[in-house]
């Protein structure tokens, strides 16, 4: 059987090429559809079950913490191919029909108002960047309280140490994503705002310097959950006028850029990898210049940026030797456990009980490899629970390729969160980092919603400071009441 033979390039090989043609059929290299969440997802999956196995096989490398994987190497890439071949199919049809359902319904709008803008009285950028702002420092806060005063942040910029690891481990997961929230708050907002006009130069000082200081906290942990989504909701705004356009070297050159930095970052997070630049980025730049181009992407290829492909292999393998599968447990249960904080769980994650079958620990005692979407649908119902989870996936992902998403000026809080953490939510364990995506979208939610009421109790006294009407909304009401009871009032 194809399956339990030795490592083959076949299903590799096959899930490259149909992964990187569908790639090209669903975006046509517009840099909108290259932003979109199936495009995203595409190309996750092709490094890990395409790209990935290619290089073990060249290597002949087949362990995981020690643990050889290669019996279950086939049985990984088969898995893989099946996961890439059922997304693509069930999203090309559900886009199908989701298109078609919008042309022949379309929104109404009001005369002169443009489709894409918000009848809600949103708050403006400077007042939104405050707050966003205030998020960032209350980690700032909140780790100098936990590490026991302001020079721990020292140690914590210095990069990852035992010390720093054994401190952010008992720290909750919701502290590291503060800073987050505030950069999804004035993406939201700055995406209103393009609905209708270009930003002013101050709402764009604001809108940087808010999505900046977001970065760094992450950057310095080097924790990519946090670092990736706020990159992604950062791309969806500065590419809404630039939406339908196809790629460019004006546009590709930079994305490449920004994706090595991106690759080079695991080896140099840590204190210990850093040479003479203190700083993430300086000792990433540092790393490229001293290792070339070509040894960053391979070793994106065959570390643990990759390694859900060994640990699909591992699962398998467990699986042919009685482990039982989770029916749920691995996807719902899990996400329902993840959500509550560790003191109130009522008991072990379904994989940390599979880590400790394996390797004697849960995650990070010693080891932490983590499943990808394929990965979690395999624990619980293995190629069945593949073929289910993908086709609900592309059914999800096609809702975003509505003519209202296109560009996203009216995408919803959620929404842009879930968006922004596509990669890290298919690549990761999706189980643990959906409740966290969910918190962030909850605060970013309520921080929005307690300032419009507040600039709505404010706007009578200085309108103009605290709110945007984008869209001219406040003018035509005007206008609508004037006309109905007489400019006199009567």
């Amino acid at each position: 059987m194809i399956l339990s033979g030795g490592p083959s390039l076949a299903f590799p090989v096959s899930t490259v090429v149909l992964g990187l043609g569908g790639w090209l059929l669903v975006t046509r290299l517009e840099v909108g559809r290259i932003l979109s969440p199936i495009s995203i997802t595409l190309l996750v999956l092709v490094s890990i079950f395409g790209i990935r196995p290619l290089y073990m096989i060249n290597d002949r490398s087949y362990l995981l913490y020690g643990v050889n994987i290669e019996p279950g190497f086939q049985y990984a890439a088969f898995a893989g191919f099946v996961a890439v071949a059922v997304l693509l199919i069930s999203f090309l049809i559900a886009e199908r029909v989701v298109l078609t359902s919008s042309e022949s319904s379309p929104t109404a709008v009001l005369p002169g108002v443009r489709p894409s803008a918000s009848t809600m009285r949103w708050p403006s950028m400077p007042a939104v960047g405050s707050i966003a702002i205030l998020w960032t420092l209350l980690w700032v806060a909140l780790q100098a309280l936990i590490g026991g005063g302001a020079g721990y942040l020292a140690t914590l910029f210095a990069g990852r140490n035992e010390v720093n690891s054994e401190i952010q481990t008992n720290v909750p997961n919701l502290v590291g994503a503060l800073p987050m929230v505030g950069a999804i708050m004035v993406c939201i907002v700055r995406l209103r705002i393009s609905s209708s006009r270009p930003l002013k130069v101050s709402e764009r000082l604001w809108f940087w310097m808010a999505v900046a200081l977001a970065l760094i906290p992450p950057l310095a942990l080097g924790t990519r959950r946090f670092i990736l989504p706020v990159l992604v909701a950062l791309l969806l705004c500065v590419s809404t006028n630039k939406w339908k356009r196809v790629l460019s070297p004006r546009i590709f050159l930079p994305a490449i850029v920004v994706t090595l930095l991106l690759m080079v970052t695991p080896f140099v997070r840590s204190e210990g990898s850093r040479g003479e630049s203190d700083s993430l980025v300086g000792a990433a730049l540092e790393y490229v210049v001293n290792e070339g181009v070509g040894e960053p992407v391979r070793q994106f290829f065959v570390s643990y940026d990759t390694e859900m492909f060994n640990y699909v292999a591992l699962s398998s393998i467990a699986r042919q030797s009685g482990y039982p599968y989770g029916y749920g447990e691995a996807t719902i249960g899990e996400a329902a456990v993840a959500a509550l904080p560790a003191n109130l769980s009522p008991e072990d994650l379904f994989s940390d009980q599979f880590l400790q079958a394996t390797y004697g620990g849960s995650c990070g005692q010693p080891y932490c490899p983590v499943p990808s979407i394929v990965g979690l649908l395999m624990n619980d119902l293995d190629l069945v629970g593949v073929v289910i989870g993908m086709t609900l996936l592309g059914v999800i992902l096609a809702q975003l390729s509505r003519p209202k998403f296109n560009p996203p000026y009216r995408v919803g809080v959620l929404t842009l969160t879930l968006w922004a953490g596509v990669p890290t939510l298919i690549r990761g364990n999706g189980a643990k980092l959906l409740p966290i995506y969910l918190e962030v979208a909850v605060l970013a939610g309520l921080s929005l919603v307690a300032l419009s009421l507040f600039v709505r109790r404010q706007r009578l006294s200085a309108p103009s400071a605290f709110y945007d009407d984008p869209a001219g909304y406040g003018k035509f009401e005007s206008a609508q009441r004037n006309r109905l009871i007489g400019a006199d009032g009567v």
